[in-house]
């Protein structure tokens, strides 16, 4: 066909388009006795999708213009008896569509006679919603009529119909209406149906939908209500369609005899099935599930059927339908343009150091916070604040955390790298390599390495240096301490400012040497230890406060003058001492200051002079020896006794020991 006819032929089908329409209210249309108000609602529907809104909707009572709009409220004492309301649909100065209903204002009256006894009234048994697969968009052509909905297939053409089944036997059917349009031009990739849902609304009135709401269960028929139906389509691609709502029971019939009890539908349930099968699946086959089952390239057919439940408890199982086809892979789509090339987010962050919720700002590009993303941040300022917070963009405060504590310090003018991890930001720019860093606090507690040294500082004040050859520990404090294990000792310094300046090695017991007391022999080389009450040298007590007197301090013997050997007895033996000092002086009677001066001494180890025992001398083995006038000598007799003797010519000679 001449696209061009075909074009004019949509044109004039558009040109003369009518719409469907109807009218809803909130109370009915039949007022009593004068009293009560009702709200009339214009409705235009396209196949079930609601218009209203596109057209002006002008309403008429009695054909006299009455308003403009949606909704018109009807008072009862504005209707005599009654009255015709209708309202027309424009587009522009074209009517689309219009509506009308009659308005009633009835009054009591005496009550009448009664009637001949009317007919056995008619009930309703029940309701089907039946499908028609056709080849043709207008008329019903090919298929069959079945109460699961069918698979839609390309060309074919979904009709559908109400059937009502009366509790006389008989049976009443709605107009077939066409469910899916004609094919239009190539379009979006097409799409199948997924479920249909039936809906029902139990009305006051057979004319509009008035007091009631709609439903998935069936209502059940009620004396002086209509009920309606509807149909919920839902495709493949996610999308649904609501079929234009129709009345499906009629009028209120005379009285007539009960009839035997009738039975609803207590429950639906639906099975799906995913299947390679196109054929031959039965109710009976394996695999059924309540849950809607996924389709595959090689499961591509899902198949349906339904078990209803009547209230007197007998069931109905419908045949298994396919329902929907697994669609064919796509071709692959053209390659996409080359993407420019990526780059890190980089932000800025002026927040004052001092403040814990840090605020930054991408310098070009945007940010979803989701895990993974990495941003490089430059902070005008340092950070020393305790568990900072990190908010870019105004996606919402994060805590930071470094290497797994929640705390994170930077220097002014630093570059940090962080990456979100779905819950909070990690400082991912460490450990940092550069010719200086800082760990830790900048203004507090930090460790500042250079290519020199490592300095433990507080603040940019050095507390300790460690270098290739020097440790300095107190650098630029009064003092300073190593406390060795738990307190057992310590190596202390003072400087020259404080009473007690020094260095000093505290401890229960000091020791130097080269081999420790325990260790296999210690006793064999020099040592030097101090404990809390004497010295010892080599092992040996050198000073413990009252040993100074013998081991330092010389002592006086024994002093003879003008005289020939005198015996010096020595208390205990020569072993309490190590040397002993001989002096001569001058000795005049009663002049003691004369008496104190030495001309000459001489000391002697108590080796040597032990080693001249039976070789005594005149004058003495040991001499010390000023002149002819003044002189003195000592003899070795034993351990325990020395002789002294002084020059007779008027000399003093004194023997000290220590």
């Amino acid at each position: 066909m001449d696209t061009s006819l075909l074009d004019k032929m949509n044109e004039l089908i558009k040109e003369n388009k009518i719409y469907a329409c109807t009218i809803t209210t909130d109370n009915g249309i039949v007022f009593k006795n004068g009293e009560g108000t009702t709200s009339l609602t214009a409705n235009v529907r396209d196949a079930g999708a609601d218009k209203t809104d596109q057209f002006e909707i002008r309403w008429k009572k009695d054909d006299v213009d009455l308003a403009v709009g949606k909704t018109v409220v009807v008072h009862a004492r504005d209707i005599a008896k009654k009255a015709v309301y209708r309202f027309e649909a424009l587009e522009g100065a074209i009517v689309r569509g219009s509506y009308e209903v009659t308005v009633s204002n009835v009054s009591d009256g005496a009550d009448g006679k009664n009637g001949t006894k009317g007919k056995d009234g008619v009930g309703v048994a029940g309701v089907d919603v039946q499908y028609y697969k056709s080849s043709s968009a207008t008329v019903l052509s090919g298929g069959v009529w079945q109460t699961n909905a069918p698979a839609w297939e390309n060309g074919k053409y979904i009709w559908t119909k109400t059937v009502i089944t009366y509790t006389d036997g008989r049976t009443g059917e709605t107009a077939a209406v066409c469910m899916t349009g004609s094919d239009g031009g190539e379009g979006a990739d097409g799409r199948g149906v997924q479920s249909i849902v039936e809906q029902y609304y139990k009305s006051a009135s057979a004319t509009v939908l008035s007091g009631g709401t709609w439903s998935g269960t069936y209502p059940g028929w009620e004396n002086g209500k209509y009920i309606w139906t509807r149909s919920m389509v839902t495709y493949t691609d996610g999308s649904s369609k609501m079929t234009e709502a129709v009345c499906v029971t009629g009028g209120k019939g005379d009285s007539g005899k009960d009839g035997i009890d009738g039975k609803g539908i207590k429950s639906v349930a639906k099975y799906y099935l995913a299947s390679t099968a196109v054929s031959g699946i039965t109710a009976g086959t394996a695999g059924w599930t309540t849950a809607m089952q996924t389709t595959t390239t090689s499961k591509k057919y899902l198949w349906n059927y339904e078990v209803v439940t009547y209230t007197d408890n007998t069931t109905y199982v419908s045949t298994p339908v396919i329902i929907g086809t697994h669609g064919a892979t796509g071709p692959a789509g053209q390659t996409g343009p080359t993407g420019a090339d990526g780059q890190m987010l980089y932000a800025t962050s002026g927040t004052a150091a001092a403040t814990a919720a840090k605020a930054a700002t991408l310098v070009s590009g945007t940010i979803a916070l989701k895990a993974g993303v990495t941003v490089a941040v430059r902070f005008t300022y340092a950070n020393t604040a305790a568990s900072p917070t990190l908010n870019i963009n105004g996606t919402g405060a994060k805590a930071v955390y470094t290497q797994g504590v929640r705390y994170a310090y930077w220097s002014a003018g630093a570059t940090v790298i962080f990456t979100y991890d779905g819950s909070y930001w990690r400082v991912a720019s460490e450990p940092v390599y550069a010719s200086t860093a800082t760990i830790g606090n900048p203004v507090g507690l930090n460790i500042y390495a250079d290519g020199s040294a490592v300095n433990i500082r507080n603040g940019t004040t050095i507390l300790a240096k460690f270098a290739n050859n020097l440790i300095e520990l107190g650098k630029n404090s009064a003092s300073s301490e190593i406390n060795l294990c738990n307190g057992a000792g310590s190596i202390e310094a003072y400087n020259s400012n404080m009473a007690a300046s020094g260095l000093f090695v505290r401890g229960e017991k000091i020791r130097l040497s080269a081999k420790g007391a325990g260790e296999s022999g210690a006793s064999s080389v020099a040592s030097v230890e101090v404990g809390s009450s004497n010295v010892n040298l080599d092992g040996n007590i050198y000073f413990n406060g009252t040993l100074f007197e013998n081991k330092i301090k010389w002592k006086l013997l024994k002093e003879v003058s003008n005289t020939s050997f005198g015996a010096v007895t020595v208390p205990s033996n020569l072993g309490s001492y190590t040397e002993f000092l001989l002096t001569a002086g001058p000795f005049i009677a009663g002049d003691t200051a004369q008496n104190n001066r030495v001309l000459a001494s001489t000391v002697i180890p108590v080796d040597a002079l032990r080693n001249t025992k039976g070789r005594p001398d005149t004058n003495g083995v040991h001499q010390a020896y000023y002149s002819s006038t003044y002189w003195a000598g000592i003899n070795y007799i034993s351990d325990t006794t020395i002789q002294i003797k002084a020059s007779a010519a008027g000399a003093i000679a004194r023997l000290w020991a220590r």
